[in-house]
């Protein structure tokens, strides 16, 4: 069964699964309630996707920031870094 609860630590909602759907993509689980017709299931699940998403969303930004200085640190080109740093971040 899929629960989410709010966790005060980290201040926004969790999957708190039990072992029968904790391997399964927030997205999978999502389409299934859908497909059911548990409409209060669905909408919870796919906001609950979105904030995923926008974590990633960040994670991805600030990886490729990071391999873009990691780059002119270790000689790369400097003088375009930040045409490089503009195209990898305008892909996500």
């Amino acid at each position: 069964m899929v629960k989410l609860e709010h966790n005060a630590v980290v201040n926004r909602m969790l999957r708190v699964d039990d072992l029968d759907t904790l391997g399964v993509s927030t997205q999978t689980l999502a389409e299934e309630a859908i497909r059911a017709g548990r409409v209060d299931d669905a909408v919870a699940l796919v906001d609950y996707f979105h904030q995923e998403m926008r974590i990633m969303h960040t994670i991805m930004r600030t990886w490729l920031t990071d391999i873009t200085r990691y780059m002119v640190a270790r000689g790369g080109p400097s003088d375009n870094a930040g045409e490089l740093a503009t195209a990898l971040l305008d892909i996500w």
